[in-house]
């Protein structure tokens, strides 16, 4: 009998509040095709957005005011790297900047 094969690692992160964060991932990898995909446990209440149909933009999507991604907010609502992968919590090169994913 063919199974999924399963493997539970944990993710750890700062989280925008300061608090050191550990959320488990299951990977799961398909026996027949060798393909893989991820269940993570901390987003199991969340619906993906336009899994339904694909609605307008909203009125406010031009509105970065409250985006987590723009200057200067970036420091304040994203996630941080442990000290030990990078002092200062995330990888900065030219324009670019590298956080973890809050919800891996």
């Amino acid at each position: 009998m063919l199974r999924l094969e399963k493997q539970v690692v944990t993710a750890r992160f700062i989280s925008p509040s300061g608090e050191t964060v550990q959320a488990p991932i299951e990977i799961r990898t398909n026996p027949i095709t060798g393909r893989t995909s991820r269940v993570a446990f901390s987003r199991i209440g969340d619906r993906e957005a336009g899994t339904d149909f694909l609605p307008a933009p909203p009125p406010f999507a031009g509105d970065t005011s409250q985006c987590p991604f723009c200057h200067p907010r970036l420091q304040s609502k994203t996630p941080r790297l442990l000290p030990e992968l990078a002092p200062d919590g995330r990888l900065v090169r030219g324009g670019s900047v590298l956080f973890p994913n809050l919800f891996p």
